[in-house]
């Protein structure tokens, strides 16, 4: 056909109506379908054109949809443009989504406003936003071809590498290109756009790569080390399944060379394993020398046998037999030595065998490089990185005829050498004959001297008497030896008794807790468990304390359990018991798990995984499987869920383990019902409760007769439903499972609040709460008080919202304050704890080891950042951050378990919410308390002074104040002093309250994101909420309590510390001015530059009435909110990086009044369900100090400056802090007047004078 067409258009010369002729092809296919040589092309063009994106001047009727959002049209193109890179659909698209919105955009903010679209509606949740499809077609056309999309994703990765790649003509490059996701331009391919680099950034590409290679772990692993880890590298049948794979593919630079090495360490081996066989050999030889020594020694020792023999019968015929049994053991020595030989033509045998391999892959190498010549001659014109990969491969193919060579010669001098070797142990058998026949000689000689030996008699009879006289010594010696052990006989029989007692409680133990009495059995595993220990049996010991933390976590006591498993994973370890380590390892994860703490019960799920498989504990395997699912569940992952519960599922019936399918049929019914497919969770649940009952599992029971009833009320049976629960609830009831007891009571105050009966409801959702509140009052450690307490909140909601519909605004306060920031106050109101002072010094030792390496860590990031930027290694700032953050999470989990096992921790007393008359009565005249509660169906505002209580429903959601929040912290138009953002939050927080706010104190009590709110710069337009109204901030109302026992009656100096150098951060500019300008208003001496050190703050914080830090505050650790930190300078003693475990180590209660820390957003930090922020001020206050000012967000430096200075001039006029703070905003105000120059400070606890 085409043929036709050329031949059609050579005739246009000869008959000029052909010139009339034009041909259409209507198809799909890529310029490379048809132009596979330009030079033998049947057209004339031969050529490809390349279709380039939208230009500015081209895509400038597009920007006609922008006049309704900005006068700058052009601009805001420029922007999108910088984006798309002109790409046709996806220009097209984003400016269709500029005039979607129909935000006005401002002068100057065009980047920013443009940035923030595309990042929420294109890049966030590209999967769902993908519509038209557009960037699943990019990934169809990179991945449909299996052989080309290693090698694709490989240069794809590259290019993201190193930014830009030179282009040629090679296949590769073109499908690539044909993709859509990279462009050629001055010769250079790059990626196409901005929106595609972030989409499809290196972490996807790993993902991919992760799927299509079958070694993607060990090559990442061998990358990230430089390539020097040769661990990583495949070895044996891996290394063959992986050579298999890779036949026919295209792959990456990088997959080529990790093969090429794996290869060359798999010959490396063959030959250490020739030379191993040589040195067996070696060994077998010394091993026969040794057997002709014995030999010889046989021989002599028969010698002296027939002297001795001619002097006593008796002595000879010993001696005789003693011969005959050295001969015996030669025989058995020359027997080894046999099989010794036997393994060594065995190995010799492998050897030869893998020579045989190593010639095959040398053959195989051959043929490569006769393909890649043949390659080469087609493909003259390409790079010359393409001919020096032909001579790489000419190189490696000498190296193998060099190994395969010397392997060859070894095989023959271990064959000649193995041929010595029998020819030695056929000599060393004759010899071994020759001696039994010298040993039977021997033999009928000694019988003659036998005869000769009665004449000897007489001469031995003083020798008998001597004889006897020692015999009868030995029988005193011997009934002493007698006595000695029936004494120890009588011990072992007693400790036997006694390991036997502690076994019989044991067993009345567990009988008492299958029957569901937990106390019961207690005392019986506690009784066991002394008597054990008494007897020095560790392994029973671990298992004694195994059987007491499972009663405490099935009676909702998870901080004792851990506490007894935590006790006895060291034993289990130092007698090797690694089945019960693994098992311990899951039951902790699972603790952390009901807990709320996921990484945490991830981290210890996946350390007890591989001990299951390694010790063939399939039951303990399918467990920690099942509980990796109900991890995956609970974070929104249910195909992941699935797939670990599947896998448990098939364990669990092989091995015919009843009570664990069971568990995970009902956790695979709790998947199906969070997914929608009730009649499959009905099934699965079904199928868990008829073995739960064969088995007799009667707190599996009642959780899956808990979740049948969820699943009755989700399908509309109401009643159905209530008939599970109260099964489900008498069954926890009577065996004591309090947890599942308040999940019940939860689940049937929902279903009667669904119901209409809202008096129910409450009583219900009563009894769920003081069931949740015993199992809170019984954990001390405040990280895990505070989770558990995080996974409580949607049940205090409920109650509190119908005591709201009722205006039962009382009740609905006590309970907002009871769900509130329980941890914190619960720590704020014990007195400072020292868990080193009585904790095990092998955990201490542990501490101390991390807290080295971390230190280590740090300073090692600090001065590698210290350096100029383009000095900068990124792959090794990386790497040490990831090591940083594992070293870290150690370290969490070691001050957790440090915390359970302290004695102090169980004196720590419980903390009661106060009352509302009590906190009434805290308050003086002249202030009034706001408290917010955030509720997806409405916001309370709880208004209280000393004599009036006061409830404003407000009609905002979360979702309204998130939206305003994050626009105003975006900080658009700082010329604009009043922004929108702050009069829309004033018109729903403030203006409803303002008839009842009538004194000139406010203290906030915030809830939920309200946080991070600035309420001094809430504004109706003309006024500020703080020029009518001093502010602070309370973290809860229950504090009030609290702090006239933390303010000090000694004022003391300031500690003024600030501009620390060699942080590795960018200094704050004006952070010296403003520490000096301060100490001199306390004519003392700041601490700036080297002398702003960690160990300043540990030596001198103590004696500091006031505590002043103008450095930066760094929150790069969302995963671990413990390590978030002030940056000092670092000395021998301390690395600088003040942290938040440390704070809570620092004594100011003494004589500290206030913490000022003019830094970076010191004041945020991580925000739980249950109202906790793990931030910096409220390590302060938990440290001792009353209160705290810190920062909403990254202040300005010059701004800071001057509002500091203002702020100690006002506190050192004698008013109150929260006064002066106040003055000193509306100071600055007048020079800087958008809030994010001043409001961003806020005061948090004491607002009275020093």
């Amino acid at each position: 056909f085409f043929a036709f067409i050329r031949s059609c258009y050579n005739q246009r010369v000869d008959y000029p109506g052909y010139q009339r002729l034009g041909f259409c092809l209507i198809g799909v296919a890529t310029p490379s379908d048809f132009i596979q040589d330009k030079n033998r092309t049947p057209f004339n063009i031969g050529r490809a054109i390349e279709l380039s994106g939208f230009k500015l001047q081209e895509a400038q009727p597009l920007a006609q949809g922008f006049a309704a959002c900005t006068d700058n049209t052009k601009k805001v193109l420029q922007e999108v443009l910088f984006w798309t890179g002109g790409q046709p659909f996806l220009t097209q698209k984003l400016c269709h989504l500029v005039s979607l919105v129909k935000l006005p955009i401002i002068d100057g903010q065009e980047a920013k406003q443009i940035k923030q679209l595309v990042y929420l509606s294109v890049i966030k949740d590209w999967k769902t936003q993908d519509n038209p499809e557009h960037l699943r077609t990019i990934i169809n056309r990179l991945l449909n071809n299996e052989q080309l999309a290693g090698r694709l994703l490989g240069l794809y990765q590259q290019i993201l590498q190193q930014g830009e790649i030179v282009a040629d003509e090679s296949i590769e490059q073109n499908k690539l290109r044909l993709s859509g996701l990279v462009v050629e331009r001055r010769s250079k391919l790059k990626v196409y756009n901005s929106i595609y680099q972030a989409i499809f950034d290196e972490n996807w590409v790993n993902e991919k790569l992760a799927h299509l290679r079958p070694y993607s772990e060990a090559i990442n692993a061998w990358e990230k080390s430089k390539f020097i880890d040769q661990s990583r590298l495949l070895r044996g049948q891996a290394l063959q399944d992986s050579q298999a794979w890779a036949i026919g593919k295209s792959l990456s630079d990088l997959d080529y060379k990790f093969l090429a090495a794996s290869q060359e360490l798999d010959k490396r081996q063959v030959q250490r394993n020739l030379e191993a066989e040589i040195q067996a050999r070696q060994i077998l030889v010394k091993a026969n020398k040794k057997a002709n020594q014995k030999i010889g020694i046989g021989s002599i020792v028969l010698v002296i046998t027939l002297i001795v023999a001619a002097l006593t019968g008796t002595i000879a015929t010993q001696q005789v037999n003693n011969a005959n049994k050295k001969v015996t053991a030669i025989r058995e020595e020359i027997k080894n030595s046999n099989q010794k030989l036997k393994l060594a033509q065995t190995k010799a045998k492998q050897a030869e065998d893998k020579n045989r391999l190593s010639e095959a892959k040398s053959q195989e190498a051959k043929n490569k490089s006769r393909l890649s010549e043949a390659k080469s001659q087609k493909a003259e014109n390409k790079s010359r990185l393409s001919e020096a990969k032909s001579q790489e491969a000419e190189q490696k193919l000498k190296v193998a005829q060099e190994a395969t060579k010397k392997a060859d010669q070894a095989l023959t001098a271990a064959k000649s050498e193995l041929a010595e070797v029998n020819e030695e142990a056929k000599q060393k058998n004759e010899a071994l004959e020759e001696a039994v026949q010298k040993s039977l000689v021997a033999t009928q000689r000694a019988r003659m001297a036998a005869e000769k030996a009665v004449k000897a008699r007489q001469a031995t009879a003083l020798a008998e008497q001597i004889r006897q006289q020692a015999q009868t010594q030995a029988q005193n010696a011997q009934g002493k030896l007698l006595q000695l052990d029936k004494v120890f006989a009588d011990i072992q029989q007693d400790m036997r008794h006694r390991v036997g007692e502690a076994r019989t409680l044991t067993n009345i133990g567990k009988v008492y807790s299958n029957i569901g009495q937990p106390q019961k059995a207690l005392k019986y595993f506690n009784q066991g468990l002394e008597i054990l220990k008494q007897a020095g049996n560790p392994s029973r010991e671990a298992r004694a304390l195994t059987n007491i933390g499972e009663v405490y976590s099935n009676i909702g006591q998870p901080q004792k359990a851990l506490k007894y498993f935590y006790q006895e994973l060291p034993i289990q370890r130092e007698v090797s018991d690694r089945r019960g380590e693994g098992v311990t390892l899951n039951k902790i994860g699972k603790i952390y798990n009901y807990l709320g703490q996921l990484k945490k019960a991830l981290d210890y799920y996946n350390r007890a995984l591989p001990i299951h498989h390694e010790v063939n504990n399939w039951m303990g395997e399918a467990e920690t499987l099942n509980n990796l699912g109900e991890v995956y569940q609970v974070i929104g992952q249910p195909e992941k869920a699935l797939d670990y519960y599947n896998q448990a599922l098939l364990i669990h019936r092989e091995v015919d383990d009843r009570m664990g399918e069971a568990e995970t049929l009902n956790n695979l019914g709790e998947v199906y019902q969070a997914i929608g497919q009730p009649e499959k969770a009905l099934d699965y649940y079904n199928q868990a409760l008829l073995i739960h009952r064969e088995v007799d599992d009667r707190m599996g029971e009642a959780e899956t007769l808990n979740n049948l009833g969820e699943v009755y009320q989700a399908i509309g049976q109401p009643q159905q439903a209530l008939n599970y629960y109260g099964r489900a609830l008498q069954l926890q009831q009577e065996i004591s499972d309090r947890s599942g007891e308040g999940v019940t009571l939860s689940n049937i105050a929902h279903l009667n609040e669904s119901r209409g009966n809202t008096a129910q409801a409450i009583d219900f959702y009563q009894q769920a709460i003081k069931v949740k509140e015993s199992i809170l009052g019984s954990i001390k450690v405040e990280e895990l008080k505070a989770s558990f307490a995080s996974l409580q909140v949607d049940t205090y909601t409920r109650i509190i919202n119908l005591y709201g519909e009722q205006g039962n605004f009382e009740a609905a306060f006590n309970y907002a304050e009871r769900v509130k920031a329980r941890a914190f106050l619960y720590q704020f109101a014990n007195s400072r704890m020292n868990i080193s002072a009585s904790a095990d010094p092998q955990l201490l030792k542990q501490e101390q080891a991390l807290k080295t390496e971390i230190i280590a860590l740090s300073q090692g990031l600090i001065t590698i950042r210290n350096r100029p930027k383009k000095q900068w290694d990124n792959e090794t700032i990386a790497e040490t951050e990831n090591q940083l953050n594992a070293r870290e999470k150690d370290y969490e989990n070691l001050l957790t378990q440090l915390k359970i096992q302290s004695p102090e921790t169980a004196d720590l007393i419980s903390v009661d919410v106060a009352s509302l008359g009590d906190i009434q009565g805290w308050l003086d005249a002249d202030t009034t308390l706001v408290e917010y509660f955030v509720t997806d169906q409405r916001t309370f505002a709880f208004i209280i002074t000393k004599n009036t209580f006061k409830t404003i429903l407000l009609n905002v959601s979360p979702q309204q104040l998130t939206e305003e929040l994050t626009l105003f912290r975006d900080f658009f138009d700082l010329n604009e002093p009043y922004p929108q953002e702050l009069q829309q939050l004033h018109k729903w927080l403030i203006l409803p309250l303002q008839p009842h706010l009538n004194t000139t104190k406010i203290g906030i009590v915030p809830h939920s994101v309200l946080h991070y709110l600035p309420f001094a710069a809430l504004t109706d337009g003309k006024r500020y909420l703080s020029d009518d109204y001093v502010l602070f901030s309370l973290p809860s109302a229950s504090l009030l309590r609290y702090l006239p026992e933390k303010r000090k009656s000694v004022t003391g100096s300031i500690l003024a510390i600030g501009a620390p150098e060699s942080t590795g951060i960018s200094p704050l500019n004006y952070a010296q001015q403003e520490v000096t300008a301060i100490a001199n208003l306390f004519n003392t001496q700041p601490l700036i530059g080297k002398d702003a050190t960690e160990s300043a703050v540990w030596s001198k914080a103590n004696q500091s009435g006031i505590l002043h830090l103008a450095t930066h505050g760094v929150y790069n650790n969302p995963f671990n909110p413990l390590f978030n930190s002030i940056q000092l300078v670092g000395d021998p003693q301390h690395d600088g990086s003040l942290q938040v475990h440390e704070i809570y180590e620092l004594d100011l209660s003494t004589a500290t009044n206030l913490v000022v820390l003019s830094a970076s957003q010191t004041k945020i930090g991580e925000l739980s369900r249950g109202d906790e922020v793990v931030g910096l001020n409220r390590a302060f206050l938990y440290a001792g100090t009353p209160s705290v000012i810190a920062s909403l967000w990254n202040v300005d430096d010059a701004s800071t400056g001057l509002l500091m200075k203002r702020f100690y001039t006002y506190l050192l006029s004698g008013i109150g802090k929260a006064e002066a703070l106040r003055q000193a905003q509306i100071d600055v105000r007048k020079e800087y007047p958008h809030p994010y120059y001043w409001a961003a400070f806020v005061l948090t606890g004491d607002w009275g004078s020093l």
